[in-house]
């Protein structure tokens, strides 16, 4: 068996779809001669019967769960505001952007959302948080050495195989 999870949509693209669902059942979406039968059969879709024949060809495959359906089973959200001072590599960056914007910041008829967007990844960044870098390198070397000690075992259970 196997699960395929997806939280996007397919973008209305049947060749997208066609191929998540040859990882899903090769035997029923895979190979040449199908997925060309399908990719006929569904690339434009003009008339109802083509969009309720896809979509029972897909239901078996398919758990579909909208907001509506979850909405009513989630807490409502609490939003805790926690003030800290700027790191100063963070206050650095800060700055720059500040700077950079200066101009379009003062003009009142601006859009700010992209000066807003940039601060907010200035504050947000890992690499401008006290100790957030070496806490990430230190995960990536561990992850590293794990896969190193994996390889070496998986290898050493291939020649014993042998």
């Amino acid at each position: 068996r196997c699960t395929l999870l997806t939280g996007t949509p397919m973008q209305n693209n049947i060749g997208e779809l066609l191929s998540l669902m040859e990882v899903v059942d090769a035997a029923a979406f895979g190979g040449e001669e199908r997925r060309a039968e399908l990719l006929e059969r569904y690339r434009t879709i003009s008339n109802p019967e083509q969009v309720a024949e896809l979509q029972a060809l897909l239901r078996p495959y398919m758990l579909r769960r909208t907001k509506a359906d979850v909405q009513e089973k989630l807490p409502l959200k609490t939003e805790t505001l926690v003030k800290v001072e700027l790191t100063v590599p963070q206050k650095r960056v800060y700055r720059a952007v500040l700077d950079r914007n200066l101009a379009h910041i003062a003009n009142p008829r601006a859009s700010l959302s992209n000066a807003f967007m940039q601060l907010r990844k200035a504050c947000n960044h890992p690499r401008l948080l006290e100790g957030g870098a070496d806490g990430e390198e230190e995960a990536i070397r561990r992850a590293l050495d794990a896969a190193r000690e994996l390889e070496e075992v998986g290898g050493g259970a291939a020649r014993a195989a042998e």
